[in-house]
């Protein structure tokens, strides 16, 4: 039943999402509109809940959206050569974080509910972990030695 109520509730809002995005607004109603969201966001901030939080993912990925699509339909119109080479390669950067944010958003929205598993008893079933440590002939006071210290007092807390 609640998953079939998500999906509903999903259709029902999927025409008001891609309006939201792809509606034009003047710069005044932009700052409006982004000052509102802004103040919505930050009250909504306080509650724990976890709806609350897949809210604000939400929005939080309109509003990022409606900028990539801002970008894409209003300023990719370059004149030279360079012009297009240093836009385009700015709208990808931009891209690759807006694809980093979704997948951090579906990341954060849904962890996964793991215990936490204690190690063996036996310490010579333990990870192993190798350290490095840097052999650098000028000023070897500075990094070869606090390095060795530290290993030195990692082996002594796990023994």
């Amino acid at each position: 039943m609640k998953k079939s109520l998500f999906w509903l509730l999903a259709l029902v809002l999927s025409p008001i999402a891609v309006l939201v995005i792809i509606t034009p607004m003047d710069s005044q109603k932009q700052y409006l509109f982004g000052l509102l969201s802004i103040g919505i966001l930050f009250l909504m901030g306080f509650s724990k809940k976890r709806s609350i939080s897949v809210i604000m993912v939400v929005t939080s990925l309109l509003m990022s959206t409606r900028y990539m699509y801002f970008r894409l339909t209003q300023t990719l119109h370059f004149n030279s050569t360079i012009e297009t080479v240093l836009g385009m390669g700015l709208f990808l950067a931009e891209v690759y974080i807006w694809v980093m944010l979704l997948l951090n958003y579906l990341q954060t929205v849904w962890p996964l509910k793991r215990e936490i598993v204690p190690l063996p008893d036996d310490m010579s079933t333990w990870p192993t972990v190798d350290i490095y440590i840097p052999a650098i002939t000028n000023r070897w006071k500075w990094y070869v030695i606090p390095c060795w210290l530290r290993s030195v007092s990692i082996t002594r807390r796990i023994k």
